[in-house]
């Protein structure tokens, strides 16, 4: 058996083996966070602050325990007790199930009538013949079933009496909001009604205020235009006449202007000319600038490339003057501190042989490669 618990405020009842919902148990009106069982009954705690017991065999609600004041954290079995614990309190309630009452007798004592003398022999006990047993026990149990199921379906009655109390409360209450609303809506609508004819009557006011106006503007102008016409008729007339006299000054000033034009035109054409030629000598002096340019600087990488080769031939130099010294330190290190004394001929080969040594080793290379020879004399101190 499983017992399931889930947030549609129901606990449902699994059967293990066969694997259906065997009892679907319905009472909370919250979900359900924490479940307990013992002696066949099964507990559970709601988020509604409320505890319910039932049974797990038919899933019946045997007992409930509502408005705890404080949110149930968790609900244990302790014996025949149940402990509920809340946010600062630990509640207990006796919840041990009806057991039924044991109502047989004993055996009777037998009876003294006082009738007979001395001591009564004793009378034979006959077999006790075994009675049905009484349904005393079960009508009890049943009277209790009964009456729990009673008070269930009663407290049932009450919760729902309760609910549809506080569903029409909530229901009137809606009802009291949403006629206010309408009523508040309705007092809105007046007043934009209320607005909306006053804008309008200003509108239609201020329409009526510019047709006025426009009207003694048209009538205004009718007389200026009036007005105007005579002035104009007069003034055509003068117009007329001098307009004939203004024709003949026109034709000899258009034909000054003609000549004038011919004038700027021949003109224009010469400035045309004029700037074409300052261009192309522009043109002309920007190139020369240009090759001056190219050749001042041809000159300079000339200049550049003597410097870098005469910077090469002294290190050449150099190298060569650090070679021969080179070369004398060694030959100052192999020539024996006393010399034994040489025949005159024999003392002249052997300088010029030394001579002739030197100056193939001290030949550069970079020399020969050229095709040029370095001469290197060297001057010794007569024996």
């Amino acid at each position: 058996m499983h017992v399931l618990f889930s947030r549609d405020h129901t606990i449902r009842i699994w059967d293990g083996l066969k694997g259906n919902c065997s009892h679907v148990l319905k009472s909370h009106t919250a979900p359900v966070v924490t479940l307990d069982h013992f002696q066949g009954y099964l507990v559970s705690g709601c988020k509604d602050r409320s505890v319910r017991v039932w049974k797990l065999a038919t899933g019946e609600l045997v007992r409930e325990m509502d408005d705890l004041g404080e949110d149930i954290v968790k609900v244990a079995a302790c014996g025949p007790r149940l402990a509920a614990a809340t946010g600062k309190h630990i509640r207990f309630w006796d919840v041990s199930p009806a057991e039924p009452k044991n109502k047989g007798k004993g055996k009777e004592k037998p009876k003294d009538t006082g009738k007979g003398k001395g001591k009564e022999e004793p009378k034979k006990e006959e077999p006790k013949k075994e009675e049905p047993k009484k349904e005393e026990p079960k009508k009890a149990e049943d009277s209790k079933k009964a009456e729990d199921a009673k008070k269930a379906e009663d407290a049932k009655k009450a919760e729902d009496a309760k609910k549809a109390e506080d569903a029409k409360k909530a229901e009137d209450a809606k009802k009291a909001e949403d006629a206010k609303k309408a009523e508040d809506a309705k007092k809105a609508e007046d007043t934009k009604k209320a607005e909306d004819a006053k804008k309008a009557e200003e509108h239609s006011k201020a329409e009526e205020a510019k047709k006025a106006e426009e009207h003694k503007k048209a009538e205004d102008a009718k007389k200026a235009e009036e007005h105007s016409k005579a002035e104009e008729a007069k003034k055509a007339e003068e117009h007329k006449k001098a307009e004939d006299a203004k024709k003949a000054e026109e034709e000899h000033k258009k034909a000054q202007e003609a000549k004038k034009a011919e004038e700027e035109h021949i003109k224009a054409e010469e400035e045309h000319r004029k700037a074409e030629e300052a261009k192309k000598v522009e043109e002309h002096r920007k190139e020369e600038e240009r090759k001056e340019q190219e050749r001042e600087e041809k000159a300079k990488e000339e200049e550049q490339e003597k410097e870098g080769e005469k910077e090469k031939e002294q290190e050449e130099e150099q190298q060569q003057q650090e070679r021969q010294k080179e070369d004398e330190r060694e030959q100052e290190e192999e020539q024996p501190k006393e010399a034994p004394p040489k025949e005159e001929g024999a003392g002249e080969e052997d300088s010029e042989e030394q001579k002739k040594h030197h100056h193939e080793h001290h030949r550069h290379p970079h020399h020969e490669d050229a095709g040029t020879e370095v001469v290197v004399v060297e001057v010794t101190e007569e024996e």
